[in-house]
C-alpha cells in the first residue's frame, strides 16, 4: 500500500479496509439513485484544532452554528420541502446534492461574503468548511448549479426559517423581547447607474445577442442583416463622455440616432420572434429556438419603455414621474429611493424593514415592492411582536419618520408602556417635556443601537447589494442574510 502525501484520510482508510477483505467478499455497496434527492448527508464529528486564536475562534463559530441547525430539525426539513418540490427536472449529477449542503452553503455565502464563485473555491479548499456543508470528501458542485438549487428555496420558506431561529433564542437564549427598535433600510439591486443612454445600450446590446443566437441555428429566420451593435456602443460612448458639458443640440443628435438604432434592432427582433412562431419547427433545435424567441418577447417591453422615457426626458424636454421609469431592463422590479443622504442622495433598489429586540437580535423583517410610508408599520409591527413573543414590548424606539399622533396613540392604547417616536417639526410645551425625559432618552439610545445593526448587515452579510437576479430572489437573498446574522449573534451568545 503505497500512500501519497497528498491523499486524504478517507482515501487511506478506504484503501486500508479494501485490501484487508479477501477476495470474493467484498461488502454490498448501496446505490442511491440520483433522481431522489437526500434531506441529510453523514454526519462526522466537527472537531478541528487551529494553532491561532482567529482560527480556533472562527473554527468555533461554525461548530455553534451547526449545534443550532441540528437543533432545528425543522430548518432543514423546509429547504428539504423545496427541494424537492416538483419542478422542471435538473441535471441528474445535481439531484444527488443533499438539501442540507445547500441550506449551508448558502449560509456559509452570507458569512463570508462571497461570491458564488468565490464560495465554492472556498469550500472547496477548506477541510472544516467541507466538514460544515457535509460535503466532507466528497466532490463539490460547481457555483452555476449551487445558484440553480439555492434560487429554488422561496422567500416564504427564508421567513419560516428565522421565525423557527427566533423562536429557538426565545425559548432557548431567553431573549424576552422587552425592547422594540424598528427602522427602514435600502439595499440596492445589482445594476450599473442607469441612464438614458445606457440603457437604450443595453436594449441594442441584449437583442443583438439573442439575433446572433437564432442565427447560429436558423440562418434563413434571421437573414444577412447587421445589428450594427458597435455604432450603437460608440453613440453612447459619446454621450456619457459628453455630460453636462454637451451642447443641448448636440445631446438631442445623438440621442435622436441611439433612438432610432435601437427601434431599428427592436422591429428586427420582432419580426424573428413572429418568424420562430410561423415556422413551427420540432426537435431540440425547435425548443431552443422558441426559448429565444420568448426571451425576445421579454425584453421588447422593457426596451420599448427605455426608448418612451429617453425620448420624452431628452427630445421632447418633458419630465417623466420615477414611477414610471424603467431603471434596469435586467432587473426591472428596481425603484429608485431618495433618502436624503449627503453621501448617497439617490439608491436603486427596494426598501427593507427590520425589528431588532434587546440582544441584537433581528426578530422580524420585510422586503417592500415599493417604498411603504412608515406610520403604518408600526402597529403591524407590534402585533406579529406579540404574537411571537407572547406579549408586547414594554418600549418601543423608532426615528422620526414614523411618527405620527395617530401612530403614537394606538401603540400607547394596545399597552406598549414607552413609545419612544420623536416628533417632526414643532413641538407643544408637553412634547418638549416628554421627549426631554428620562425614560424617552434611554429609548432613543436604545434606538441608535439599530443603525451599528444596519451597517453590520450591510458590511458584512451582503445586505448592501443583492447579488441574484429578480424580485423573487431579491427577497430570498435578504432573508438569508438575516438569517447567517441572526445565526452567528446566537453562536456568540
Amino acid at each position: 500500500m503505497d500512500f501519497h502525501r497528498g491523499d486524504s484520510i478517507f482515501k487511506r482508510a478506504f484503501v486500508f479496509l479494501s485490501s484487508t477483505i479477501p477476495s470474493g467478499k467484498q461488502p454490498k455497496t448501496r446505490r442511491i439513485s440520483n433522481s431522489m434527492r437526500m434531506k441529510a448527508a453523514r454526519q462526522l464529528p466537527l472537531d478541528f484544532a487551529g494553532t491561532q486564536k482567529l482560527t480556533k475562534e472562527w473554527y468555533a463559530l461554525y461548530r455553534s452554528i451547526d449545534e443550532i441547525l441540528v437543533a432545528n430539525p425543522t430548518v432543514l426539513e423546509l429547504v428539504h420541502a423545496d427541494l424537492t418540490e416538483k419542478q422542471p427536472k435538473l441535471k441528474r449529477n445535481v439531484e444527488g446534492i443533499a438539501s442540507e449542503c445547500i441550506l449551508r452553503l448558502a449560509i456559509v455565502q452570507q458569512i463570508e461574503g462571497f461570491s458564488f464563485r468565490e464560495l465554492i473555491i472556498a469550500v472547496d479548499d477548506s477541510q472544516m468548511l467541507r466538514f460544515f456543508c457535509r460535503f466532507y470528501d466528497d466532490p463539490i458542485i460547481s457555483h452555476s448549479k449551487y445558484a440553480t438549487l439555492v434560487n429554488r428555496i422561496r422567500p416564504t420558506t427564508w421567513e419560516k426559517i428565522n421565525e423557527v431561529i427566533v423562536r429557538f433564542a426565545r425559548d432557548k437564549k431567553r431573549f424576552k423581547g422587552k425592547k422594540l427598535r424598528i427602522d427602514t433600510t435600502a439595499v440596492e439591486t445589482d445594476i450599473h447607474y442607469p441612464t438614458d443612454s445606457s440603457l437604450l445600450a443595453d436594449c441594442v446590446k441584449v437583442l443583438s445577442r439573442l439575433i446572433r443566437k437564432v442565427r447560429e441555428i436558423a440562418p434563413a429566420v434571421v437573414g444577412n442583416g447587421r445589428t450594427r451593435l458597435r455604432h450603437a456602443k460608440k453613440l453612447a460612448q459619446k454621450i456619457a463622455r459628453g455630460g453636462k458639458s454637451l451642447h443641448k443640440a448636440s445631446g438631442k443628435k445623438l440621442y435622436g440616432k441611439l433612438i432610432a438604432a435601437t427601434e431599428r434592432v427592436m422591429t428586427w427582433a420582432d419580426e424573428i420572434r413572429k418568424g420562430i412562431a410561423e415556422g413551427k419547427r420540432g426537435g431540440l433545435d425547435g425548443l431552443e429556438l422558441q426559448a429565444l424567441a420568448k426571451d425576445i418577447e421579454q425584453y421588447l417591453p422593457r426596451a420599448q419603455q427605455c426608448v418612451h422615457q429617453a425620448r420624452e426626458r431628452v427630445l421632447n424636454e418633458q419630465s417623466v414621474p420615477n414611477d414610471e421609469k424603467l431603471f434596469s431592463i435586467f432587473e426591472p422590479h428596481t425603484e429608485l429611493l431618495l433618502r436624503g443622504k449627503a453621501s448617497k442622495p439617490v439608491e436603486f433598489g427596494h426598501m427593507v424593514e427590520l425589528h431588532q429586540i434587546e440582544g441584537g437580535l433581528i426578530s422580524q423583517y420585510a422586503v417592500h415592492l415599493k417604498r411603504p410610508a412608515e406610520p403604518p408599520l408600526l402597529q403591524d409591527g407590534l402585533m406579529e411582536h406579540q404574537k411571537t413573543f407572547g406579549r408586547l414590548p414594554e418600549t418601543c424606539a423608532t426615528d422620526k419618520g414614523f411618527y405620527s399622533a395617530e401612530a403614537v396613540t394606538k401603540a400607547q392604547t394596545l399597552g406598549v408602556k414607552h413609545v419612544c417616536i420623536p416628533k417632526k417639526g414643532r413641538r407643544n410645551a408637553t412634547e418638549e417635556r416628554r421627549e426631554r425625559s428620562g425614560w424617552f432618552k434611554l429609548g432613543q439610545a436604545f434606538r441608535a443601537g439599530i443603525e451599528g445593526a444596519i451597517s453590520v448587515l450591510k458590511r458584512v452579510f451582503g445586505l448592501r447589494r443583492c447579488l441574484r437576479e429578480g424580485w423573487t430572489h431579491f427577497q430570498s437573498w435578504v432573508g438569508s442574510g438575516v438569517l447567517a446574522h441572526n445565526l452567528v449573534l446566537l453562536a456568540r451568545t
